[in-house]
């Protein structure tokens, strides 16, 4: 191949992965399929050549079992993903057992949401570069991308969660460096259907005509083996002075051998690199195409056509029967064919192969060992094909208590083995400990209060499908209504306090009247802080209660209202007799605290000028009296009276004078203490 047609290749696959790098959407989904893929080196044994290092994944139930060989053993393409039509989240955690970091990206689709940003780098792998507005241009050109998305380092494990995933058929891969990386293994196959109300079937789109009844997978790739042993010496060492080595680019690419789902076509042994597709006869059969290679391939059946029906997960706004299918770098499509119709139950039909017609089927050395060849082995199961387990792990709960019930549900068709499920905690501030973690419906114990996440996960022998639960610890809200108080008036102001850990929800409070010897009136009796007036005099409870919803917590207040004696009103009158000495009374009112009258209190006084008599009084039901100054000299024309005490009324408090007050205005007007009488 040129080296013009190497740059169009190499191209082509980062506009690929480079279309995925569209803003990343976060959505939250009650369901999420998860996986876990260990990314490390492995050896695949080729014609001629032997054994080839490759890289690829190894699908493990969670992190720790990627050092201990669990799981379907590594391999090029990785494992399939299917996810439920009804779930657009995918959460694949990776764990890195190579020597370089690698990341997981699906071209066509948004970047994980929690991915982290693309990284900048100046060589494939160490340190990542910056750029800054002091960069020279030479900087800038350095510092290249390495990977489109946040990347996972050698030996450590990251979660990358794709949101809002369209329906389709995908390519999986490494995001970092993928020229290198997808031709060393790093890819697989992603795919989801969609679904309309009231269909049974399978559909890639939503469209009457995209229904299908069973699918397989067709992944086209390429190996150099030159290539990957230099990589594998340099970038695969453990040496990092070997990394920056030349000749580890696939500038240098010259593959020797075309592979479908990971195989060499073998004429000796054709039944290794089968397509299997189990069915029914007269099945609508979908093979799903990707090139993950990096030179395009024109792959078509030995016989008849194909419907291809969409291009890079969109449809086409009608099938396309031909007899061909082209596939560039990173391209996916959809093709449609009908099984044999003939095909007796138990019965496996191979009359039909595809093949890539650009000369994928040879190899580069002149060995007839086969290449981008292999044969459809459709077999007529009888029955339908096997669907992933439906995963509910309930709602979310909010607990009071160090102990809860988790009450999940998983439905499944049964085709393979009979579901296992298990019960795992994904976060929280101690580790939870599970009645029966292998049950639908379990108990939970918490160490601690807190906020936990919790995972039911089923497997069917084909499908692992999980939904997570949050379980949240409330507290009860603390209360403090505040201290007691005791008043000379009949008003006050509240000043309560109330915390909350926010746990299920916002916290809600009034106040109340307990007990007392008339009504409480509250001004904002909603809130922790009110005024507050009283309708009598006595002792008063207020109960300040908060709630969040599922707890609440009251706390009672003590306010003593007094029945303190003050002047509430003083009015003047003046008897004339013509030039001789004139006289003078001034009428006191005696209040308490609700300002009601004051019967039997003694109020007493001084007068500033002459006369005589008339310095105290007694007051009646209505909390009045009367003292009357005689003989004031006609020459003194103003005498005033000043209240010095109010005693007596058993019923009635201290006297106040600062509570003293005259409602009058104009010539009757005073200070509640003293007046002045002018004649």
């Amino acid at each position: 191949m040129s080296t013009a047609n190497k740059f169009r290749s190499l191209r082509s696959v980062l506009l690929q992965s480079a279309a995925a790098g569209l803003l990343a959407l976060s959505a939250s989904q009650a369901m999420a399929l998860g996986v876990t893929l260990c990314a490390e080196p492995y050896v695949q044994a080729l014609p001629v050549v032997g054994n080839v290092p490759m890289w690829g994944y190894r699908q493990v139930a969670n992190v720790a079992a990627c050092d201990s060989g669990a799981g379907v053993g590594t391999a090029s393409p990785g494992p399939a993903i299917t996810l439920l039509p009804g779930d657009p989240t995918l959460s694949v955690t990776l764990v890195n057992k190579l020597t370089v970091p690698t990341s997981i990206v699906i071209p066509g689709q948004n970047l994980a949401s929690d991915g982290g940003a693309p990284v900048l780098a100046v060589d494939l792998v160490g340190d990542a570069c910056t750029i800054t507005a002091s960069s020279t241009p030479a900087d800038r050109l350095a510092c290249r991308v390495r990977s489109f998305t946040g990347e996972t380092a050698p030996g450590a494990s990251r979660t990358y969660t794709f949101n809002n995933l369209r329906p389709g058929t995908y390519l999986y891969q490494s995001g970092t460096h993928p020229q290198v990386q997808v031709q060393m293994g790093l890819f697989g196959m992603v795919k989801r259907d969609a679904a309309i109300a009231g269909n049974v079937s399978r559909l890639l789109f939503a469209s009457p005509a995209a229904a299908y009844d069973v699918d397989a997978a067709v992944v086209l790739s390429e190996v150099d083996p030159d290539m990957h042993v230099v990589i594998s010496n340099t970038l695969g060492s453990a040496d990092p002075t070997s990394w920056k080595a030349g000749n580890n680019s696939t500038l240098n690419y010259t593959p020797r051998f075309f592979l479908i789902n990971g195989k060499v076509f073998d004429a000796n042994n054709p039944t290794l690199s089968d397509i299997a597709v189990s069915g029914t006869a007269g099945a609508k059969v979908v093979l799903r195409i990707a090139n993950a290679g990096l030179t395009s391939r024109s792959l078509m059946l030995n016989q008849g056509t194909w419907k291809l029906l969409t291009e890079d997960g969109n449809p086409y706004p009608a099938a396309r029967e031909q007899a061909t299918a082209l596939l560039a770098a990173g391209k996916t499509t959809d093709a449609q064919l009908i099984a044999n119709p003939l095909i007796a139950v138990g019965v496996t039909d191979r009359s039909l192969a595809v093949f890539d017609r650009r000369g994928g089927t040879d190899n580069a050395d002149g060995g007839a060992l086969g290449g981008q060849v292999a044969r459809l082995a459709i077999t007529n199961a009888g029955a339908a094909p096997n669907t992933a387990p439906v995963v509910n792990a309930g709602p979310d709960q909010v607990v009071s208590s160090l102990s809860a019930a988790l009450t999940g549900s998983v439905t499944d068709d049964g085709q393979i083995t009979p579901v296992t499920v298990a019960w795992t905690q994904v976060s929280g501030p101690g580790a939870a400990s599970f009645g029966t973690p292998q049950s639908v419906t379990t108990s939970v114990t918490l160490p601690v209060a807190g906020t936990y996440t919790f995972r039911l996960t089923a497997n069917d022998g084909e499908f692992t499908v999980f939904d997570d639960v949050v379980l949240s610890f409330n507290t009860a809200p603390v209360v403090n209504a505040g201290a007691d108080q005791t008043l000379t008036v009949a008003n006050t102001i509240l000043t309560g306090v109330v915390t909350d850990d926010g746990v299920p929800g916002p916290v809600s409070t009034s106040w109340s009247l307990v007990s007392g010897p008339g009504t409480a009136t509250f001004g904002t009796p909603n809130a922790p802080s009110t005024t507050v007036s009283f309708s009598a005099i006595g002792t008063y409870v207020l109960r300040l209660t908060a709630s969040d919803g599922q707890l609440s917590t009251a706390d009672d207040v003590q306010v003593v209202v007094n029945a303190a004696k003050h002047i509430g009103d003083l009015d003047r009158n003046v008897i004339l007799l013509g030039t001789l000495p004139w006289s003078t009374t001034v009428t006191i009112r005696v209040e308490n605290a609700l300002h009601g009258p004051v019967a039997n209190a003694t109020v007493t006084g001084t007068w500033s000028g002459g006369g005589g008599g008339g310095t105290s009084c007694t007051t009646n039901a209505a909390g009045t009296c009367t003292v009357l100054r005689l003989a004031i000299p006609f020459a003194q024309t103003s005498n005033t009276f000043t209240v010095t005490n109010v005693t007596g009324a058993a019923a009635s408090g201290p006297y106040t004078p600062a509570d003293n007050h005259d409602p009058d205005t104009g010539a009757q007007a005073s200070n509640g203490t003293s007046i002045t009488v002018t004649r």
